[in-house]
């Protein structure tokens, strides 16, 4: 049975396989508990998977933060999903591949509160704040303006494989016989904009409700690299980034309405 949204493989050696493959803090685990175990592999390149709905915003920053400074290249495919705060994780990336058939969305953060009007007053402003942060992120690979990328993500914008490339979240494409179709897997009612090609796809096939298969190395992730290599933009700063951030134990305590 499944019991965590992340796997580590082979953490011992030169090259390790991270898979992000489910809802960022499922199964009682943290962001918390998978940036300790980051933190600790030693290898010269991370080669991370992703195939998540997103989750928490705050954990998806503190993860993108951890991947950002990792001393190893960190390259990314997108094998299924990645949407909300696992797209902006994927940005954390050296290099960003989408398998084809893959999906990656963006969208506002959002938040719930309860109390007076003051209290809905800084809610407004926190979300704000966090929509800055995350367009900031969007901004540093594909350029433009946090102005452009809040209205996109205002749109709640999902893109296919090549759109996402064309936009620039992504490097380019990758064949991988481990693509997954979100469809099926994950629960996408809670978004408000999922597309009909989505919505009609075939389920995914899976071997249980309680076990998902998840992708062996079989890519050989330099060649593609070099292959899709392109000039990188210039990437915002830890310090930068860590500036346009707020105080996050103030900002839990407005989301959490305390």
């Amino acid at each position: 049975m499944k019991q965590s949204w992340y796997e580590i493989r082979d953490a011992a050696r030169g090259v390790v396989e991270v898979l992000l493959y489910e809802e960022i803090g499922s199964f009682g685990v943290t962001a918390k508990d998978f940036i300790k175990e980051l933190k600790g592999i030693k290898a010269n390149t991370i080669n991370l998977r992703v195939n998540s709905p997103g989750g928490d915003v705050f954990d998806g920053v503190a993860i993108y933060n951890a991947l950002k400074t990792h001393s190893a290249t960190v390259n990314v495919v997108v094998d299924g999903l990645a949407a909300s705060s696992a797209s902006f994780i994927t940005q954390a990336g050296d290099t960003v591949l989408m398998a084809e058939g893959s999906t990656m969305m963006i969208h506002e953060p959002n938040g719930l509160t309860v109390g007076d009007a003051a209290e809905h007053s800084k809610m407004t402003e926190t979300l704000n704040l966090m929509g800055d942060t995350i367009a900031s992120l969007y901004a540093g690979r594909a350029g433009g303006t946090e102005a452009e990328w809040r209205g996109r993500m205002q749109a709640e914008s999902w893109y296919r494989a090549q759109e996402a490339v064309d936009i620039k979240l992504a490097d380019g494409l990758v064949q991988s016989a481990q693509a997954r179709n979100p469809a099926g897997i994950f629960n996408l009612s809670k978004f408000h904009n999922v597309p009909e090609w989505l919505q009609d796809a075939p389920p995914a096939e899976v071997a249980s409700e309680d076990k998902v298969e998840t992708p062996q190395a079989e890519i050989d992730l330099g060649a593609l690299i070099q292959e899709n290599a392109r000039l990188e933009p210039a990437k915002p700063s830890l310090e930068s980034l860590l500036a346009k951030q707020f105080a996050k134990e103030a900002i839990e305590k407005a989301v959490r309405g305390g």
